[in-house]
């Protein structure tokens, strides 16, 4: 995926009058993107776990927040930067485990269960981190 498109990708969701509108712009977007980089352990593939990435940044490094009547939805808002840490330290082992799976060519329903736990694993070990 090109930058840009990803850019397009997360202001489709965090920009104004996306689907979880923070009215996000351009240039934070491009920022936050540009400090994710910086700390990721994984290739950037542009997917929804960078993105989720990214939106965490500009909650806590921006001062983005996140919609009212959305706040069901599991965010980093008010974590400490360690908890932020292990969250995506938790995405970039699923994403490793995503690929090593693609590279194997599993069927559908077993590639399925294994993003399943994977995903499971990764909300675990976030949750642990934020009780610490």
């Amino acid at each position: 995926m090109k930058m840009d498109e990803f850019y397009t990708y997360v202001l489709s969701f965090y920009g104004k009058g996306g689907l979880y509108p923070m009215n996000a712009t351009l240039t934070d977007v491009k920022a936050a993107t540009k400090e994710y980089k910086k700390h990721l352990d994984a290739p950037f593939e542009g997917d929804s776990m960078d993105r989720e990435a990214v939106r965490d940044i500009l909650i806590k490094d921006f001062g983005y927040t996140w919609p009212v009547e959305t706040q069901g939805d599991i965010t980093m808002l008010g974590k400490s930067e360690q908890a932020v840490t292990q969250a995506s330290k938790a995405r970039a082992r699923a994403k490793h485990m995503i690929r090593w799976m693609d590279e194997r060519r599993l069927g559908d329903a077993t590639r399925e269960l294994c993003i399943e736990f994977a995903m499971e694993l990764a909300r675990v070990a976030a949750e642990e981190q934020l009780d610490e």
